[in-house]
């Protein structure tokens, strides 16, 4: 069996839900797992709306509530899901309003409030998606994924019970797995001893996903975005980014750690001590490889990985087994010429290279050293 995971990019319009179909369709034989993601700016969206509630700014936080709203009932028109799923969101949307007048009355927002209303993007992508395979005669079943992933009470950053996890989520998803069933699950949330809501923090579903892909055994886990995969820098700074084939799981938690926006960290790590293959793939071609990560194996490793950044801190992040080399290195210094480098720094195993500057030279440094290591790549 696969575990799957869809980013909230994946369900931008009618085209694109029925590219997922597709895809999950696809891969029906394999006995899938999926985990989605919030629809695209949603978790922004309620992370605004209940900071205007605890700040007594009704009418923001009013209007923000009715856009999240209308938001999952046009796709239920749009995807003509039937009144029992508008029941279903409509009681999701009535539990939400009460978590907002009760941050409103108190005047406060805790970090527990905070889990609580943020777990509502995952709790409604979820039943969009489950309604709609339904629909397009696909077995789905909805999880709620707080059932299963069992967390301690650091509220906006949980850490699982992974022992008693494993034993939930083997005991509800194999029989649904036996009867040839897809389970559809939340990602991003888990839930205390007591039934308490909790978030595995920012990007969190990528995390889930590699978590019940290790509970469950799985083959590897597949993560489909809206890009091609891993680049060698930002595609949206570099024109002509490459996509990277294959990256070990340090390679891919270092260019996730120092600002490739691709998976998060503890997706990779817990991978990693799973020896768990995960695929990067591109939701709009379904052919093309995307990145798989694992230990490289045969694979030759190039000088240079790729490139990742931080704008608001001015960082900038090579990363590559080539940095060890002199040559190297000075290549990527002189890519820089006439920006103000304010620090330079290098890892003790010198496979990583931080530069700091001017936040307003990122961009440029970017592009320069791309062009710099360009045949190193």
């Amino acid at each position: 069996m696969i575990v799957m995971k869809f980013g909230g990019s994946s369900f931008q319009n009618v085209a694109a839900w029925q590219r997922v179909l597709s895809i999950i369709r696809g891969r029906e034989s394999r006995r899938p797992v999926v985990v989605v993601s919030a629809l695209a700016g949603i978790t922004n969206e309620l992370d605004a709306v209940a900071s205007h509630a605890a700040a007594g700014e009704k009418m923001e936080a009013q209007q923000r509530f009715e856009r999240i709203a209308s938001t999952h009932f046009e796709f239920c028109e749009i995807l003509q899901l039937g009144k029992d799923v508008r029941q279903q969101i409509g009681l999701r949307m009535r539990e939400f309003r009460m978590c907002l007048e009760s941050v409103m009355t108190l005047g406060e927002l805790t970090l527990r409030t905070r889990d609580q209303i943020l777990a509502y993007g995952e709790l409604l992508s979820s039943v969009l998606l489950a309604a709609y395979l339904r629909q397009n005669r696909l077995n789905a079943r909805l999880v709620d994924s707080r059932e299963l992933v069992v967390t301690n009470d650091a509220f906006s950053a949980a850490v699982p019970r992974f022992r008693l996890s494993r034993l939930r989520s083997q005991n509800s998803l194999f029989p649904l797995l036996e009867q040839k069933a897809i389970p559809v699950l939340p990602g991003f949330i888990g839930a205390t001893k007591t039934g308490l809501t909790t978030t595995l923090g920012r990007g969190g579903s990528d995390y889930s996903a590699s978590l019940f892909a290790g509970w469950l055994n799985a083959e590897e886990v597949e993560v489909w975005k809206d890009v091609p995969g891993f680049m060698t820098a930002d595609p949206l700074v570099v024109a002509d980014a490459q996509r990277i084939p294959h990256l070990s799981y340090r390679e891919a938690e270092q260019l996730c750690r120092f600002g490739a926006k691709i998976l998060h960290p503890l997706a990779v790590r817990y991978a990693s001590q799973k020896r768990l293959a995960i695929r990067v793939l591109y939701t709009r071609d379904v052919e093309n490889p995307g990145t798989h990560i694992f230990t490289k194996g045969t694979v030759p490793a190039p000088h240079v990985i790729g490139i990742a950044s931080h704008k608001p801190s001015g960082r900038v992040t090579v990363i590559g087994e080539g940095l060890r080399k002199p040559m190297v290195a000075a290549r990527i210094l002189n890519s820089c010429g006439g920006m103000d480098i304010l620090r330079v720094s290098q890892n003790s195993l010198r496979s990583r290279m931080i530069l700091v500057m001017m936040k307003e030279d990122t961009d440029r440094a970017i592009r320069q050293i791309h062009e710099g290591v360009k045949s190193l790549l």
